[in-house]
This record gives structure tokens, C-alpha cells and sequence, in this order.
């Protein structure tokens, strides 16, 4: 599937058959590579919600997200509850930061795999 958006007839009944606690994650800029997150649903125009993403910046004076990706996600039930619109309504995601349309491409259930890294890497220490 590649759409640059779906009604919310559509998404609501795919994301129902998923549990509510599963963890969403919408993977990572194309051109970037900077994972994205859930940022915000907003209404532009007639009928149109879109789902507004983020990038997860990689330095330290980062303002979107500075927690890892894995604690950003959105739950299936909290995006459902985001989406709630009209059923003929069209649904479209885009990236803030970048201020671009995003497609549609795929939605699968996914195994995710969290690590944790416990120690800072000297490069990445702030000087006191």
C-alpha cells in the first residue's frame, strides 16, 4: 500500500484487530534516517486529519524527543482515541519537522526488540 492517505473507516478497523497496549512505531525518515514519533493529530481543510510525526534529533540540545524511540511510542488504543472522526474522513500523516506529506506504506505487527544502554559513551558526556 502506498496512499498518501486512508479513510478512518479504514485505519479504525486495522488497528482494531490489534491488542490496544501494542506499541506503535512508525520507523524512520527516508531521508534523514531519524526514527519518528507520534507528535499530534491536527484537521487541515475539509475532512483531513493528519497524524503528525517527529524526528528524533540526534544531538544533545534536542527539543522534539529526547528519550529513546522505544519510550515515544504511541499505544494502539491512544492513536485510536486520536483518530476519533467521522468514518468518511481521510487520514494522512506528515513529518514536522521536515514540513512533508507522508505516504502510506504499511502496516504490520512488527517484534521489537528494546535495549537499553546503561553507560554514556565518553563522547557523549557533558562536561560539568
Amino acid at each position: 500500500m502506498s496512499n498518501s492517505t486512508m479513510k478512518a473507516k479504514v485505519l479504525r478497523k486495522i488497528l482494531t484487530a490489534f491488542d490496544p497496549n501494542d506499541e506503535i512505531t512508525f520507523g524512520s525518515s527516508t531521508f534523514s534516517r531519524r526514527p519518528l514519533t507520534f507528535y499530534r493529530t491536527k484537521v487541515r481543510g475539509e475532512k483531513l486529519l493528519l497524524i503528525e510525526l517527529n524526528e528524533i534529533h540526534d544531538d544533545l540540545s534536542n527539543w522534539n524527543r529526547p528519550e529513546p524511540e522505544h519510550e515515544a511510542r504511541i499505544t494502539v488504543g491512544d492513536l485510536l482515541m486520536h483518530i476519533d472522526v467521522p468514518d468518511d474522513w481521510d487520514i494522512g500523516f506528515n513529518c514536522t519537522d521536515d514540513a512533508v506529506h507522508l505516504n502510506f506504506h504499511e502496516i504490520k505487527k512488527i517484534v521489537a526488540i528494546d535495549v537499553i544502554q546503561n553507560d554514556t559513551p565518553e563522547w557523549r558526556r557533558v562536561p560539568e
